[in-house]
């Protein structure tokens, strides 16, 4: 599967933010207030979803770096 700038965020440019990382992201949550309180992120579903991003934006990412790795193979096989 090849990944370029328009797939990061479901078709939108890499240099847009995706709406679900702003909303995670910019809302204020009680984990915010009480940090020593852990178990606030897991009952508000905070927690539980900024991992699924998390992996979600890995994922992406990850597919972003091997394109470029295998990109960087073809030419330099091209050069020998």
């Amino acid at each position: 599967m090849e990944t370029n700038a328009k797939n990061l965020c479901h078709g939108t440019p890499k240099s847009q933010a995706c709406p679900e990382i702003i909303i995670l992201g910019g809302g204020f949550d009680m984990p915010d207030l009480f940090p020593s309180l852990k178990f606030l992120g897991f009952l508000t579903g905070i927690k539980p979803a900024l991992l699924k991003m998390h992996r979600k934006t890995d994922k992406i990412l990850n597919n972003i770096i091997n394109d470029h790795k295998k990109k960087r193979s073809v030419i330099l096989a091209k050069k020998m």
